[in-house]
């Protein structure tokens, strides 16, 4: 393994965070009872916050012994998440776009397809799901982990890509699940489990943001902005070209771009950051993503429960 920068701090602890979270917000897909939560996952926050002291496991703690029973954390898991019509989607494009398959969802892909992630034919979801996302989040940290010390050009764009992918998408869409969930918690008389659970990775995000912004070069930190609210997106957005004829970077085919993507390039080539990366057709980015929960190909990186 590569020496790790120093001015990359606590990598793997943020990697384990992210997928830790990103299996307890699978809860339903994994079996998680409360007393998985109690016995393995608070004690990796523990150890976490040692390195990560955004991390209040404390909270947690006495949050998770108001539950009922058992099985209360399901019930819960279902009543807020799954139950229609479920009162706090998952699903950070149902915050973003009001929809589904829009286009914040459509760029998360692209994010997934750039560092080559593969599908796991078991989940049924759609790539906008904050499991996913955090699972994408653990598994750039761990291959910075592996490669940075001798690719600064790769650390450079990780970093500036996790950046974007966290201000743009993953932060702004917990944002607003954390006041859904909030809202639910208190209409339905929940324990405060689930709000503790979200509100915990939200702050860990925002932690990791302001890190993140403070190592990117100073040319890249202008993609590091809300793409939904600066001036200057919203004229990237109106100056994209849906009719673009555009190759293929993955198969050399030729296609037309389409207004997701015409706005995607528009919005980057804007910021000055590199836009190569996304000219991928829809048939090339259905096989490299098709909707599936995502595995690090090769990532040492494993929950110890």
């Amino acid at each position: 393994m590569n020496a790790l920068p120093p001015q990359l701090p606590a990598l793997m602890p943020r990697a384990e965070f992210y997928l830790c979270m990103a299996r307890v917000f699978l809860a339903a897909q994994e079996d998680l009872t409360a007393a998985h939560l109690k016995d393995e996952l608070l004690e990796d926050l523990k150890s976490l916050a040692k390195d990560l002291p955004a991390i209040t496991p404390e909270h947690l703690q006495t949050s998770l012994n108001q539950l009922d029973n058992e099985l209360g954390l399901i019930k819960e898991y279902s009543r807020l998440f799954l139950t229609p019509p479920a009162p706090a989607p998952l699903n950070l494009g149902y915050y973003l776009d009001g929809g589904v398959m829009g286009t914040s969802t459509q760029a998360m892909q692209v994010y997934y397809l750039r560092y080559q992630l593969e599908k796991d034919q078991a989940f049924h979801d759609l790539p906008d799901h904050l499991a996913l996302n955090l699972q994408w989040l653990a598994w750039v940290l761990a291959q910075l982990l592996e490669e940075a010390g001798d690719e600064p050009a790769f650390q450079n764009q990780a970093i500036q890509d996790m950046g974007s992918f966290i201000n743009n998408y993953t932060l702004p869409g917990i944002q607003q699940l954390v006041k859904k969930a909030q809202a639910a918690t208190e209409e339905y008389q929940l324990s405060s489990t689930w709000l503790d659970l979200i509100e915990m990775t939200r702050i860990q995000l925002e932690a990791d943001l302001t890190t993140l912004k403070t190592l990117l070069p100073i040319n890249a930190e202008s993609s590091v902005k809300p793409a939904r609210e600066a001036p200057e997106q919203r004229e990237a957005a109106a100056d994209a070209r849906p009719d673009e004829e555009i190759q293929c970077q993955a198969c050399g085919i030729t296609f037309t771009a389409g207004e997701a993507l015409a706005e995607m390039i528009s919005r980057l080539k804007t910021a000055g950051v590199a836009h190569e990366h996304i000219l991928v057709c829809p048939d090339c980015r259905e096989t490299g993503m098709d909707n599936g929960s995502m595995k690090p190909p090769g990532s040492g990186i494993k929950h110890k429960g």
